[in-house]
């Protein structure tokens, strides 16, 4: 069945052997067993498969190809994603902590409730992506892009989103406590309800952001001021 599947794969998405010849008996046990943590997986043709609840944990799977797979309920814990396409694919609840992720790309991608705390994601690409609800905290996502995203109720406690690219986006009733937003671009998001207590927003551009109802205490805000407590709705 593993030797099917690998031509199927090749057939449909033309992707080389050469890609994962070092280490095909990995893919095998994938397909067969939706178990393979740890292994070497990279650069790996994965588009439209459906492994949902696939264990992963600590595999090595640089430069994968996964647009449109299903992966919801999926352990990728500690995985090494970087670069990685994720395009489409449906991601939702499952747990990405301590992941590698820079460069990777997930637009589009449904992420409900996905676990992502400290993930390692510089540059990592989120745009339209559905992020309801996810848990990013301490999740290092300098100059990440988030472009139309859904985070409402999602969790990014002292994440680093400094130069992060955040606009046109549901932020409502979002965790940003003790975050670095330092110069992001929250330009045209909705951050109603939002906690941004104690984040620092120095530098931070929000023309036409909606600030209502946003927890400030403590914050420093866009002008280097530090926001008095109780500050709600604007920086007192």
């Amino acid at each position: 069945m593993g030797s099917k599947f690998r031509f199927v794969l090749l057939g449909v998405y033309l992707f080389p052997l050469v890609a994962w010849a070092h280490y095909p008996e990995h893919l095998d046990q994938l397909v067969a067993e939706r178990s393979c943590p740890g292994c070497q997986l990279s650069n790996v043709p994965l588009s439209g498969v459906e492994i949902k609840g696939a264990k992963l944990a600590g595999a090595l799977m640089k430069g994968a190809q996964a647009e449109w797979a299903d992966l919801e309920g999926a352990d990728l814990s500690e995985a090494i994603l970087d670069k990685s396409n994720f395009r489409w694919a449906n991601l939702e609840q499952a747990n990405l902590s301590g992941a590698h992720l820079a460069g990777a790309d997930f637009g589009t991608a449904r992420m409900n409730q996905a676990k992502m705390i400290g993930i390692i994601a510089p540059k990592v690409e989120f745009s339209y992506a559905d992020l309801t609800r996810v848990d990013l905290s301490g999740a290092q996502l300098q100059l990440a892009k988030f472009l139309g995203v859904n985070l409402h109720e999602s969790r990014l406690v002292n994440a680093n989103l400094e130069n992060a690219f955040i606009e046109q986006s549901d932020l409502t009733e979002t965790d940003f406590s003790g975050a670095r937003l330092g110069h992001a671009s929250l330009k045209g998001s909705n951050l109603k309800g939002a906690d941004l207590r104690k984040a620092n927003l120095e530098g931070a551009k929000i023309d036409k952001a909606n600030f209502e109802k946003v927890q400030l205490s403590e914050a420093v805000w866009i002008d280097g001021r530090i926001c008095a407590l109780g500050s709600v709705g604007q920086c007192n």
